[in-house]
């Protein structure tokens, strides 16, 4: 017998597949014929397979996957092989996953246009190949190799150079292709087959496959096929990355009824707009022997790829200290007993103006003059800005910021979703490593509209903060303490709450300060004067009967007043 590889076969089958003639004149057969057949010939003999001569051995091992000797039998089926698994390497899904997709079967992604599929896989087989220098097939059923590639060279994983070492298969067919015959996906999987033993293939992806199935005459022959393919990929033993549309929402098309059934895991991809902002999620319909979360994980798709907000269904381990951190205002250290506690999340509420943003500046600048690294989050408004207000009251933000100490953030609140600005702010993290990290306003995700998902994104916020020692910081625009808004369940994540609000007295407008709560924390419940001047701000203790405020005076205003009075310019 004799095998060569042609695109052109009777049938109407356009694949690339293998070719073989019998010495015996026999007309072209396909390769599931000759399997078929020699199978046959071991009959009553489960598993074992006779070959006739060395080519149909060498087809054989091809379409088994493996290099032993067709004659043996075969053993260690699906069913009872330890289950394994292969990391994605996307930030939130492995865990999401408990370790990732199965290692030696296909995964069913299902979703509909922009739903991600596609970004998915090939960002997974690419991280594969940097992680381990795993190789992969890409099999495209819809685009050109080159359009995938295109597509694919925004993301930053594509610039390593992994992407360009893909094996591609451009198996789309022409435009008027049709089924005028009987044909089948064995050719394909002859030619996975060899490449997988030839080259060590270690991912292989199908990605458009019902542009195939879809030429098959029944339900029947898809059936067929997918569980042809479903039992090619657990004898060769390689995890497959297969993609399938939506036919809407929920209804996966025809074409994939049987692979929801065959695959191993089966993850669906969504997509929608929620008040005019599209947002994605992912959930795992089901993961075949194996352990794993229900929840529908939202997930975002920007330069890094496909990042799915989860953290775990447990609460992270916190990092508990008792250093204290100075608050950057003179007499609120006292007020706290000493200062916010490191590893608090701290919420400064309170209504337009009444100096939510120079407090968190006042915090970050005097925790990085102590030696802490900062990070700022700037929403509708520019760090620039900030920094540049915080000059005027005698902090130095601007140069924190341009030497390194502190990392700065401007994001517009508008297009963003709860996920996005979370995960925006996890990256940043991770690559400045704060222990610091304000951010001015987070009401600006806080949208009731938005119903659970921003106070999910708040949780995770915490939580991960608190599980690496750092101390958040966050404002949020609150009438006061009644204020439904400030109520809500974002102050009840806060370890400390101070509320700010104005008070008017003998004709004058005064902003106020008092701590809500403080954790752990001895702290004095006295409403306090914010004041904020040219050296800073301070506070000062109200007296209703004087009509003014007794100030507690800094070491910086007693050594201003002492040099007006030498000047000879200072009240008497």
């Amino acid at each position: 017998m004799q095998c060569r590889w042609d695109r052109r076969i009777s049938g109407g089958c356009w694949a690339t597949i293998p070719i073989c003639r019998f010495p015996s004149s026999r007309k072209p057969r396909r390769w599931g014929a000759v399997y078929d057949e020699a199978f046959a010939e071991g009959a009553g003999q489960p598993g074992r397979a006779t070959c006739r001569s060395l080519d149909d051995q060498q087809i054989l091992r091809s379409r088994q996957g493996t290099m032993t000797d067709c004659t043996e039998p075969r053993s260690g089926g699906p069913t009872d092989r330890p289950m394994g698994k292969r990391p994605t390497g996307i930030v939130g899904f492995d865990q999401l996953s408990r370790g990732g997709l199965p290692a030696n079967a296909a995964t069913l992604l299902l979703g509909g246009p922009g739903a991600g599929k596609t970004v998915f896989a090939l960002q997974t087989v690419v991280n594969a190949a940097h992680q381990s220098g795993t190789r992969a097939v890409f099999v495209a059923f819809e685009e050109t190799p080159e359009e995938v590639r295109s597509n694919a060279a925004a993301f930053d994983w594509a610039q390593n150079g992994e992407l360009e070492k893909l094996h591609f298969i451009d198996a789309r067919g022409p435009l008027a292709a049709s089924a005028t015959g009987r044909f089948d996906l064995s050719g394909l999987l002859a030619q996975l087959g060899e490449l997988a033993r030839r080259e060590d293939i270690g991912w292989i992806v199908l990605d458009g496959l019902d542009n195939v199935l879809d030429l098959l005459p029944d339900e029947v022959s898809h059936r067929r096929e997918i569980f042809r393919l479903s039992d090619f990929l657990s004898e060769i033993r390689v995890p497959a990355l297969v993609t399938g549309k939506l036919n809407g929402e929920e209804a996966a098309l025809s074409s994939y009824d049987a692979m929801q059934f065959a695959a191993r895991m089966v993850v669906k991809l969504s997509g929608g707009l929620n008040n005019g902002v599209f947002g994605r999620s992912l959930r795992i319909v089901k993961y075949r022997g194996s352990d794993h979360d229900n929840i529908e994980a939202p997930f975002v798709i920007d330069a890094g790829g496909i990042a799915v907000a989860y953290h775990g269904a447990n609460v992270p381990q916190h990092k508990l200290s008792s250093d204290r951190l100075p608050t950057g205002v003179s007499g609120l250290d006292q007020v706290l007993g000493g200062g916010y506690q490191r590893g608090y999340a701290v919420l400064l509420s309170g209504a337009p103006g009444t100096a939510k943003t120079t407090l968190g500046a006042c915090f970050l600048s005097a925790g990085v003059d102590a030696g802490e690294r900062g990070l700022l989050v700037a929403l509708d408004e520019t760090y620039e800005q900030i920094a540049t207000n915080a000059a005027g009251i005698g902090l130095h933000l601007q140069e924190q910021i341009a030497d390194g100490r502190v990392m700065a953030l401007s994001m517009r609140s508008a297009p963003l979703v709860p996920e996005a600005f979370f995960l925006r702010i996890e990256r940043a993290i991770r690559e400045h490593s704060p222990t610091i990290v304000v951010i001015d306003p987070i009401s600006a995700v806080m949208e009731r509209r938005l119903q659970r998902a921003p106070f999910d994104a708040a949780a995770r916020l915490v939580d991960l903060c608190k599980s690496r020692g750092i101390t958040l910081m966050t404002t949020t625009l609150a009438s006061g303490v009644d204020d439904p808004e400030a109520r809500s369940r974002i102050s009840t994540l806060a370890d400390a709450w101070i509320a700010l609000s104005y008070q008017v007295q003998t004709g004058a407008r005064k902003r106020a300060l008092s701590v809500v709560k403080a954790r752990g924390i001895l702290h004095s419940n006295q409403v306090s004067e914010l004041v904020i001047g040219a050296n800073g701000v301070h506070l000062a203790e109200i007296h209703p009967d004087e009509g003014a405020a007794r100030i507690t005076r800094s070491p910086q205003d007693d050594s201003n007043e002492a040099e007006r009075r030498r000047r000879g310019d200072g009240e008497t």
